[in-house]
């Protein structure tokens, strides 16, 4: 399953291969440090080691999963997720139609963070993807907020 993080930065690392402070890949967890391996990442042999260049350590708390329902826009939507006995905040923010009209007949819209509880990406425990909601949901922005 494909998942993303905010990359901690340490001292003077060369991120060349990051575009972005996100990095998208598949989760890891080594000694209590938690880790993306990158899509790009290369594996390489050199003086009797492999190096792994791309296996980027993240903020646990930042830790999301792709949810394998893209927006109304394409882009793919990450759910929050339990990490170490607490909910993550490194899921999306999504707007999405109710399924109910205001009195004037115009759409009720919603916005519920994405996270993944009880084996299933859900609108922050209130409506699950696919239960009769068929406009799809418009990423808004992200739990993760920079003071975390």
């Amino acid at each position: 399953m494909k998942a993303r993080g905010i990359v901690k930065i340490k001292g003077d690392v060369e991120l060349r291969w990051l575009e972005t402070r996100w990095a998208y890949g598949h989760h890891c967890e080594i000694e209590g440090n938690h880790y993306i391996l990158c899509t790009d990442a290369e594996l390489r042999w050199t003086d009797g080691l492999y190096l792994i260049n791309g296996l980027a350590e993240i903020y646990p708390m930042s830790l999301a999963f792709d949810t394998g329902i893209e927006d109304k826009t394409g882009t793919h939507i990450f759910g929050s997720c339990p990490v170490g006995g607490m909910m993550s905040k490194g899921g999306d923010e999504v707007r999405y139609y109710t399924g109910q009209l205001t009195t004037q007949g115009e759409n009720i819209y919603d916005k519920r963070a994405v996270i993944f509880k009880r084996g299933v990406f859900q609108l922050d425990g209130y409506l699950l993807f696919g239960s009769g909601n068929v406009q799809l949901p418009e990423i808004v922005g992200t739990q993760w907020k920079d003071e975390q």
